[in-house]
């Protein structure tokens, strides 16, 4: 059963609201226990459910919604089968069908769908009129449709926007943006990494929301790479010119982070999470960008951090028996075949490896 503090967390997450530390949070609690991804999935799966999908932005509606799963959760126990004992007592013992949690309330929202629908329909004309009698002329911020792209290990994306920018999202990553730009500002939400060519618009700022920070443009192409469980956050620009800023000054995690950091073509920006700390120097554009065209470069990197790349780009897990801190690798791949960048590591570091296949493929890589 999820707790409480946990559940907070985990819907947070979903919506897109959580701050960077929470987005690292979760994920170790992922990693923690595969219990705790299949709680997860399910629960996702019930959040997509919702009906259309609505954004919670109020503390009731997070409330209503998390003490629905808790009652469903509550239910799930109580109907437990019985025990073994009770079972040879009862000769005509039949066991009790459970339905899943998500079962239980995907059949809820098929039953009062019609019912939620009425009541929906009369807050939002209830509030879209109120809106209208109390707000400026030409503010429908309230009225954007927004569209989430989310990438799996393994697999990239490339997105065309509303305003004809081009987006190529890496593998892991999410983004989140409208389904139209409106106003003085074109804001978008990335977690993970992307590269971005955007559509010049003298009169809207670019605006890319990412791990406490946002990079704002007016066109240009740049890269900005913040997975949630990296301690690194980048942004390396070919052409153009932007901004950095801080998007909360208080945070504990971009207190010592400039007001705001302006990056000339061919310069890239990289804040630590550990130390608190960024700096600006020129860079390799293979390295921090060469991801979009399937070339990937180490320069003297730790074997940990190899892996961790690998992982994400080819969607295998590589793991190793043995302690191998002191192991770095300096080499390039090309859109090279799993098989080959695990000989060219064998050949690099002098280890050995073997597989342990799922579904006939190569599902896991061991180093010794």
């Amino acid at each position: 059963m999820i707790k409480n503090d946990e559940m907070d967390r985990l819907l947070r997450y979903l919506a897109n609201q959580s701050s960077y530390e929470e987005m690292r949070n979760v994920q170790l609690w992922l990693e923690k226990d595969p219990k705790n991804r299949s709680q997860f999935e399910e629960l996702k799966k019930i959040w997509l459910l919702t009906p259309d999908n609505l954004n919670w932005n109020t503390d009731s509606e997070w409330a209503n919604f998390k003490n629905k799963i808790e009652a469903q959760q509550e239910i799930s126990n109580e109907s437990a089968p019985q025990s073994a004992a009770e079972k040879s007592i009862n000769s005509s013992y039949i066991p009790e069908y459970r339905p899943s949690l998500l079962e239980s309330l995907s059949f809820y929202f098929r039953r009062y769908s019609f019912a939620l629908t009425i009541v929906l329909i009369a807050l939002i004309a209830g509030y879209a009129g109120y809106n209208y009698f109390n707000s400026p002329v030409g503010n429908s911020s309230d009225s954007i449709i927004w569209n989430e792209k989310i990438t799996l290990a393994g697999e990239k994306a490339e997105i065309l926007l509303p305003d004809n920018s081009k987006v190529i999202l890496n593998s892991e990553s999410k983004l989140r943006y409208p389904n139209s730009f409106s106003g003085n500002s074109r804001d978008i939400y990335l977690t993970g990494e992307a590269y971005f060519e955007v559509r010049n618009s003298n009169d809207r700022k670019f605006n890319v929301h990412s791990a406490g920070f946002s990079t704002t443009v007016l066109g240009t192409k740049f890269n900005v790479s913040a997975f949630h469980d990296e301690e690194i956050i980048s942004v390396s620009l070919l052409e153009g010119k932007v901004k950095i800023t801080p998007e909360n000054e208080n945070s504990n995690d971009t207190k010592n982070a400039r007001s705001s950091t302006i990056l000339s073509p061919n310069q890239q920006w990289v804040y630590n999470y550990n130390n608190k700390r960024s700096e600006i120097n020129s860079f390799n554009h293979e390295k921090a960008i060469g991801w979009k065209d399937n070339i990937i470069v180490f320069e003297n990197t730790p074997l940990i951090d190899v892996f961790k790349k690998l992982e994400r780009i080819y969607g295998v897990e590589f793991r190793s028996e043995g302690n191998f801190k002191n192991k770095n690798i300096t080499t390039k791949f090309n859109g090279d075949s799993i098989w080959l960048v695990a000989e060219v590591i064998k050949k690099t570091t002098g280890l050995n490896y073997k597989t342990i296949t799922k579904n006939n493929l190569p599902g896991t890589f061991i180093f010794y």
